[in-house]
């Protein structure tokens, strides 16, 4: 069965711009059931008239597992739901986001790369010249990672960062 793990209030996130590029919660899309996930607002509602998200970055931060006594693999499941756009470049598509999850066992000291998607691997719905919200369960693919015996512990965090492009639309985890 499905089950969501997330909630708001044990799930930071940082918008280290204070812009419109950033991780919310929200309601209207999701894999499951509930109709809710976690969103990277990356479609540009500005026209990139107050600036651009290249060279922008968020954080969105899980909470502590405790991963010890595994002896076999141990994975993250997650679905991602994301599209591009050539809005506000003149017709020129880019494909420069892309998502880095990263794992500490140090409660945030030290973070290791342990799965990076982008391109249209990340943007798996194409070109999408309106704000992207995924409207069926065959605009999400599935993700696995393997998380390395290193990181199996009693305090072992994951860090979902974001870096968006200029030609970004949104993308959901669920």
């Amino acid at each position: 069965p499905y089950t969501t793990l997330f909630r708001s209030s044990n799930w930071p996130a940082f918008n280290y711009y204070n812009n419109q590029f950033k991780w919310e919660f929200y309601t209207g899309a999701g894999y499951g059931g509930d109709n809710t996930c976690i969103r990277y607002r990356s479609f540009d509602t500005s026209d990139r008239i107050t600036g651009a998200a290249l060279g922008d970055h968020d954080d969105l931060f899980t909470p502590a597992f405790d991963l010890r006594g595994y002896s076999d693999n141990v994975y993250v499941n997650f679905y991602t739901s994301g599209a591009y756009t050539t809005h506000g470049l003149g017709g020129v598509s880019s494909r420069d986001d892309s998502l880095e999850v990263d794992a500490s066992t140090s409660g945030g000291t030290r973070w290791n790369k342990i799965a990076t998607y982008y391109g249209s691997d990340l943007a798996n719905n194409g070109n999408y010249g309106i704000d992207f919200i995924p409207a069926s369960p065959s605009q999400w693919k599935a993700r696995a990672i393997n998380v390395p015996a290193a990181y199996r512990t009693s305090n072992t965090f994951l860090r979902f960062r974001y870096f968006p492009g200029n030609a970004g639309n949104n993308l959901y985890l669920d």
